[in-house]
């Protein structure tokens, strides 16, 4: 063989065995590093996946406590049953955007010391707003007026929200009803899930229309959309207020002078500005023979056996309980009882998402004398007992309201008894107080009680044939001032006492 040939097969010899010491299969091309450019060639960036987005954390927490730990054997027991729900800790993060309407009563009431407190109120709580929050203001006396358009606040807005709140003047009669149905229906129209809406409802007297303003109630808590009520002074309906509060989820406060009310706009926006879960309800499924009553003092209505309790929002550490009174059928001894399951829904506070949170109860049943003898869970027991009794206090002065003022003092009478008792029971001053406050009541509800209707005539002109002496009914001696100041704060109590406040 000539030499070039030799050396053509060695270098085809040694081709080969480089070949073959090379490693093969799948993981070559998988774990191959990237080939490197040159040098005069720009590489293109590697293309990554979008992060994902977050997942909402919880925030809300469920917990059942029952009023008793152990259910005695062989008999039906009726107990409280409460279910407390908890907002937990926001993450840090800016709040959302709040679109704000507030629906101001301007009628002739208000003229003088009220109407500058009104207006001071207002101008602190648009000062405190931030930018990009909305607000429009609904001034109503015997009509509804919007004195400010809905506006954005910037540096450059709020001098025309200043002066839209300097323009308010007392005149008229009282049309809330008109100037709820601008405020809601304004927000309802630039609903947006991404921003937090709130009416606030100011007044300090009688609307001419009562029934205008609770269908516009129903209509806010249809839309999800809670109105904060301030009833001012001594002269408002405090029925027809709190119920505004109670059917669209929103709060009511009780404020005794004009001058207050700053600081309940000051926390509500506070609250506000740490809202973790939107449109709250809480569902409740009674276990086997458990029936479930009522969630007392609370809106909720009966879904077959179920119960459904609505709470509205719920800001950063608040709390709301939810008392339940239920009966549990007899069961024999050393078998565990379901009582409860409880559900929270909610829209999370910051997103759109909608969470929920759980918590099931189940009590073991006995027939053990000492360990029955430690059962009661004084805590729960004591609450559901104060709470009933704020609960039957505003009923009663619903009732005297309605025209019932025999029906109302009764009522109260019942209450005073029931709240006599547990304060001795329980060693509780709180209950005292309001044993007292009911028996005050019984003697200055009857101011509340709308004038009878002419008795006796024909046509109600006192012509009636055959009918009698015709007479005219007189309605109750006015209340004194300081009076219905009473009866507007046991009121107020009451409702603070069930809202939790």
């Amino acid at each position: 063989m000539s030499l070039s040939r030799l050396g053509v097969a060695f270098v085809l010899l040694s081709l080969a065995g480089c070949q073959a010491s090379a490693p093969v299969g799948p993981e070559v091309v998988r774990h191959s590093a990237p080939s490197v450019a040159a040098p005069s060639v720009t590489a293109a960036a590697p293309t990554l996946p979008a992060p994902a987005a977050p997942v909402p954390r919880d925030q809300l927490s469920v917990e059942v406590t029952s009023g008793l730990t152990v259910l005695p054997a062989g008999e039906a027991n009726e107990m409280f049953v409460r279910v407390r729900v908890k907002g937990l800790p926001l993450p840090a993060s800016k709040r959302p955007r709040l679109d704000l309407a507030l629906a101001v009563d301007t009628s002739g009431s208000m003229e003088g010391k009220g109407i500058e407190q009104v207006r001071a109120a207002c101008k602190t709580l648009v000062d405190k707003l931030e930018e990009g929050d909305t607000v429009t203001i609904v001034t109503f006396g015997s009509k509804p007026k919007r004195v400010l358009e809905p506006i954005t606040i910037s540096k450059d807005t709020r001098e025309a929200t200043h002066k839209a709140i300097a323009s308010m003047v007392a005149d008229g009669t009282t049309d809330m009803g008109g100037a709820l149905q601008v405020a809601v229906s304004h927000l309802v129209q630039k609903r947006s899930p991404e921003r937090l809406q709130r009416v606030v409802l100011v007044g300090d007297g009688v609307p001419n229309d009562p029934a205008v303003v609770r269908a516009v109630a129903d209509q806010a808590g249809a839309q999800k959309l809670p109105i904060t009520v301030l009833g001012l002074g001594a002269e408002f309906d405090e029925t027809l207020m709190a119920s505004v509060a109670q059917r669209s989820r929103g709060t009511f406060h009780f404020v005794d002078d004009a001058s207050r009310v700053a600081k309940v706009f000051d926390d509500e926006l506070t609250k506000l500005g740490r809202v973790v879960a939107r449109a709250t309800f809480v569902e409740l499924i009674p276990g086997p023979g458990v029936t479930l009553h009522e969630a007392v003092g609370l809106h909720h209505s009966a879904q077959g056996r179920n119960l459904r309790v609505d709470l509205g929002d719920l800001s950063e550490g608040q709390t709301r309980d939810v008392m339940i009174r239920a009966t549990v059928g007899a069961r024999p001894a050393g078998v565990k009882v379901e009582i409860v399951d409880a559900t929270a829904h909610y829209q999370h506070g910051l997103t759109p998402v909608q969470l929920t949170a759980r918590e099931f109860e189940a009590l073991p049943s006995s027939a053990d004398k000492a360990q029955l003898g430690d059962a009661v869970v004084v805590e729960v027991e004591r609450q559901g007992i104060r709470l009933q009794v704020a609960d039957q206090i505003v009923d009663a002065i619903a009732l005297a309201r309605a025209g019932d003022v025999k029906g109302a003092r009764t009522l109260l009478d019942k209450t005073a008894k029931l709240a006599k008792s547990a304060a001795e029971r329980f060693s509780d001053p709180d209950l005292s107080a309001r044993a007292k406050e009911a028996l005050d009541l019984k003697k200055s509800v009857a101011s509340l009680a709308p004038p009878p209707a002419t008795l006796g005539g024909l046509g109600g002109m006192g012509l009636g044939l055959g009918a009698g002496k015709a007479k005219m009914a007189m309605p109750a001696a006015p209340v004194s001032h300081d009076a219905a100041l009473q009866i507007r704060g046991a009121h107020g109590r009451a409702m603070g006492e069930i809202q939790g406040l």
